[in-house]
Order: C-alpha cells, then structure tokens, then sequence
C-alpha cells in the first residue's frame, strides 16, 4: 500500500499550519488536530508493531498540544482573540485585491517587492486617477479596502488616518446605490426594464418566448446596445435607417480596431441578425464584413497522471463534480445544474436535461462517486428543510411548470444537488430562493487546484469533459458512442479528439520509426546508412571497430 498521498495530505497541512498560524492566526487547532490523524495513518501503512505506532502517535499528539498551548499563551500576550471559526472563501475578492494592489504600486512606480507607503496624499491621488478611468464609487471603495487591508495584515501598518477618507467615499457609495435604484426600481428590476428602449425590451419578450437561456439574452442584449451606442439610435424610429452598410462597418470595427476572437464576432453578428429578423422584421443578405480569423485549436487533454494529481488537490463537494466532469464527460453548466431527480442509482445513469440546444441525454455515472453521491443528496436535503421553514425552498422551473404544478417547485426532487451557499433573487422572475452553485466560483476553485497539483498546463474545469472522450477513445470505446455520452450533434466534433490520442496525430507512425533504433547505424561524417537486418551482427562486432579505426588512421595520413 503506497504511503505518498498520505504524506502529501501531511505535508498540505502543515503548510496550512504555518499559513494559518503566521498570516491570519486562524484555524490552527483544527488543523493541528488533523495533523495527528494524518500522522497516526501514516506510521500505521509504514510499521506494523503496535508499540511503535502508539509511541509515534503519542509523540504527535504531545508536540500538537504543546504547540497549540503556546500559539494561546502567545496570543493571550498580544491581547488578541483566538478564532476557531472556519472563514468563508471569497476568493473573487482576494484576486480583486490583488489586483487593485497592482495598480496602486504602478501609480506610485514602485519596484517589484518594494514596500508601499499609504500617506493619506498619495490615496486620495490614487482614488482620483481611477476615477478619472471611469471607475464608479463602489469600485474606489473596492480598490481602498483593498490598500487598507494590505496594509494592515501585510506590513501591520496603522490605518487610522484613512478613516476620513473611507467615511466620505461610503456616502459616495450610497448615494451612488440610491440613484440607481431610484432609475430602475426594484418592482421591475428583475422583470423587464421599462426604461430600456422599446427594441431592447422586444428583443428580450422574444428570447424568453423563444426558451433561450438567460446567458444567450445577456449577451445578445450587450452587443445590440454596443450597436445602439455606435450608431447613436436613441429613438425607434432611428432603426429604420439603419442599412446593410452599418452593419458590416460595426462587425468590421469589431475585428480591426478591437481585435475581438472570431467567436465574440459570431456573437456579435448573431444578435444582430436575431433583432433584425424576429423583431424588427428585416432581411440582410450577404453581409460583407471583414470577419475576425477563426483558428482550429485542438483541445487540451490531460493524462490520467495528470488527472489523478488535479483531483487530489480537491475536496468535498467540490471534489465530487471535478469527479463528474470526469467521469461522466459533462460540462459544467450541465453539471451544476443537475437535479436530484436526474440521478438514476439502480441504471447508473444521469439525465442531462435542456443542454446546450436544448436537448436532453443520458450518460454514465461513475461507480466510484456513488457513496458520495448519495451523501450529497441527504446533506441536500436537510438544506431543502432549513429552506422550506423559512419560505425560500423552491427551485426554478422551466417552461411555466410552476404555474401548472403549483407544489412541484417545492418538492425535493427538483432541488438542484449542488446548491449554492446562500439564498439569492432570481435575475427574471425576482422571487428569492437557492439557486445551484456559481460557475465562477468552481472555476477560481478549480485555478488554485491546478495551481498547487503543478502539472504545468492552463487547465479549466472543460479540459476534464475533453480528458473523458480522449481516454475514452484510446481505451478502445467506439466513437459513436462517445458522440452520444458528450451530446455532440454531428461526429465530425467527436472526431477532433482522434488528433490528440497517445500515439501521435491521427495515429499515424513514423516512418523513422519503423527502421528502429539497431537497423540505423552511424557511418564517417555526417551519413546515416541503413542496412538489413542480417549485418547488424557483422556491423557490431570487433572486426568492424578495428575497420573503422583503420580508416580513421588513413584518413589522417591522407
């Protein structure tokens, strides 16, 4: 039994330990508790003498209570408290610190790890600049908060002077908070915009009568108010005027001037096409425009290694859908969208329901996440309790179902499986209720995970989708199958994985290869001379060296 990912979790938490215990001085007993664990386990796969196992955990848990002992006096010392709650993970806001700590260094043009000074002058300075680039008041909060905290936990630098500062861009900030809400109230803020202009408000009545997913109509939304700013269309009768010429210079501005991926103009022209024809009842043919170059990229595939050291950087829930995206090729959306209904134990199937086309399909369910599966599913439920007694425990559900099975959206079995960690007001309808789990937070999850696994490659949470097909092909899985598995329309989209299996593009071997490395010998010089078989022997043997040295000498005396 190999010991090395138990000393991989025993060396991940000791350096929590010292993190834990020098920077923010949280979490430290927990995790010297679990030092012991890991330790015990640890003598218990390398020695099988009970004696030996006892003494060695003894000596841990002594160091661990002795350790923790002085971490208390310590604190006792400095007056501060000891916290043993486990703080929530906010890792968009630590990127966002990080970055407006970037920008607060190139103001002040400072070197790299150079430290800062915070002289109430040179924030102010800061504040204004960033300002002046457009930045709304809640982001100049974000960016001081930022500068204070760094300052505070960093370089235990004193903050009290900003305080004044802090004050006034607070009020900023709810004066900022109280006009936008007074522009769009909220009785109709999460319904359709009655100040929005009347095309932008069709556009969205026809995208919902349509069933399109809620991220298609941000973005067709976007880019048509793009289009409006470009063009100066205030009014609905400006649109009439609008010809096929506007058109192609907007997408052409978009690939020349903005140097936009050939998939945001698709995008772009897309949302176009789509107001045009659905709602203003018009038809461009031929649009010419100079369209962005569109590259075939071939997908990035992880080896099994690889993935096995990706997957044990996880943990928890989060370790179980890394596992699913793996194992079942989903993508992420599907995933974390699945509904405890769609989990089918006695098949050992899921259902993946209104993916991307809408369409619906089945793919296989790992036996090895089974258990934590079914885990899941209980520590669900007891979340879907909490919500139904505080009158929030409903779901979202498609096509008008809740008006016509009024208690459907109550039930557990529309729940979604992963939830998210806190109630949140549905963007359409406006109600309040728990949604599935963010994609932006897996996806920071799953950067720091590749992060720490150091396998080397920018891997996200679809290169375990692209991992499924690949391994699945060169395991000897036919092609049309996995085309079912991952919902692809046509093969031809399978079939890219065909060009990153093991064995080389396409499979196709070498003719180099085929001599083999003893039927290539080294000749004088620079020649390679191939030879048969049957004088490898006569080619390696001591009368051929002595030729060879002879030749050298005369070669020489030539």
């Amino acid at each position: 039994m190999s010991v090395e990912p138990v000393i991989r979790r025993l060396r991940r938490d000791v350096a929590g330990l010292y993190r834990d215990n020098f920077i923010s001085g949280e979490l430290v007993i927990p995790r010297l508790s679990r030092i012991v664990q890991r330790a015990g386990r640890f003598f218990k796969k390398i020695s099988k003498n009970a004696c030996v196992r006892m003494f060695t955990l003894y000596t841990a848990f002594v160091l661990a209570f002795y350790g923790a002992l002085l971490f208390r006096l310590l604190k006792a010392i400095k007056g501060e408290s000891i916290v043993y709650k486990k703080p929530r993970r906010n890792l968009g806001r630590q990127n966002w610190d990080r970055i407006w700590l970037d920008e607060y260094r190139q103001f002040l043009r400072l070197e790299p790890g150079e430290a800062f000074t915070i002289e109430t002058s040179q924030v102010i300075s800061f504040l204004i600049d960033i300002k002046r680039r457009g930045k709304k008041a809640w982001q100049r909060m974000q960016a001081l908060m930022a500068i204070k905290s760094s300052a505070a936990d960093c370089f235990r630098i004193s903050t009290d002077h900003l305080d004044d500062v802090t004050a006034k861009l607070r009020t900023l900030v709810d004066k900022e908070k109280a006009a936008i809400e007074a522009e769009n109230p909220p009785e109709i803020r999460h319904t359709i915009d009655r100040n929005e202009p009347r095309v932008i408000q069709d556009l969205r009545r026809h995208l919902r009568m349509k069933h399109n997913a809620y991220g298609t109509e941000k973005s067709y939304v976007r880019y048509v108010k793009q289009f409006v700013r470009r063009f100066g269309l205030e009014d609905d009768a400006t649109w009439d005027q609008i010809s096929r010429r506007e058109i192609e210079l907007f997408l052409t501005e978009m690939a020349v001037d903005r140097n936009v991926a050939a998939s945001t103009q698709n995008v772009a022209f897309s949302a176009l096409q789509y107001i045009f024809e659905n709602v203003l009842k018009r038809h461009f043919d031929g649009i010419d425009a100079l369209r962005a170059n569109g590259v075939m990229q071939l997908p990035l595939v992880l080896s099994q290694d690889e993935v096995s050291r990706l997957l044990f950087e996880f943990i928890g829930m989060e370790l179980l859908i890394a596992r699913l995206l793996y194992g079942s090729g989903l993508r992420l959306n599907e995933c974390l969208r699945l509904r405890v209904k769609d989990i089918d134990f006695e098949m050992n199937q899921i259902i993946v329901r209104d993916a991307k086309g809408m369409e619906s399909r089945a793919t296989i369910l790992p036996k090895l996440v089974l258990e934590d599966l079914k885990r899941q599913i209980e520590t669900r439920r007891g979340i879907h309790r909490r919500d139904l007694e505080e009158e929030m425990g409903t779901a979202y559900l498609p096509f008008a179902l809740a008006r016509k099975y009024p208690k459907a959206e109550s039930d557990f079995c529309w729940q979604y499986v992963f939830p998210a960690k806190r109630v949140s007001r549905d963007p359409r309808s406006g109600v309040f209720r728990r949604h599935h789990l963010s994609d932006n937070y897996f996806g920071e999850y799953f950067s720091e995970a590749v992060e720490r696994s150091k396998i080397g490659k920018p891997a996200h949470s679809h290169t375990l989708r692209h991992s499924f097909a690949t391994h699945s092909l060169e395991a000897g899985v036919d092609i049309r199958t996995i085309q079912q598995l991952l919902g692809h329309k046509d093969v031809e989209t399978t079939m890219i994985y065909t060009h990153v299996l093991k064995n080389g593009p396409s499979g196709v071997k070498s003719p180099l290869d085929r001599f083999g490395d003893k039927a290539i010998v080294q000749g004088t010089g620079n020649v390679f001379e191939f030879f048969p078989p049957a004088l490898i022997a006569f080619l390696n043997s001591e009368a051929m060296e002595q030729w060879r040295n002879l030749e050298m000498v005369t070669t020489r005396r030539g």
